[in-house]
C-alpha cells in the first residue's frame, strides 16, 4: 500500500470540498445581496 497516493488523494479530496464549500458560501451571499437590492429599490406595494 502506497500511502503517499493515500495521502495526495485525500489532500485533493479536502481542495475539491473547500472549493464546493466556498461556491456554496458565495452563492448564498450574493443571493442574499440580490434580495436586499430588489427590496430597496422596489416600489412599495400599495395593494393591501
Amino acid at each position: 500500500m502506497n500511502w503517499k497516493n493515500i495521502y495526495d488523494g485525500l489532500t485533493i479530496s479536502g481542495i475539491g470540498l473547500a472549493g464546493v464549500f466556498t461556491v456554496l458560501i458565495v452563492f448564498y451571499l450574493s443571493t442574499k445581496l440580490m434580495m436586499y437590492l430588489a427590496n430597496k429599490f422596489s416600489k412599495p406595494d400599495d395593494g393591501n
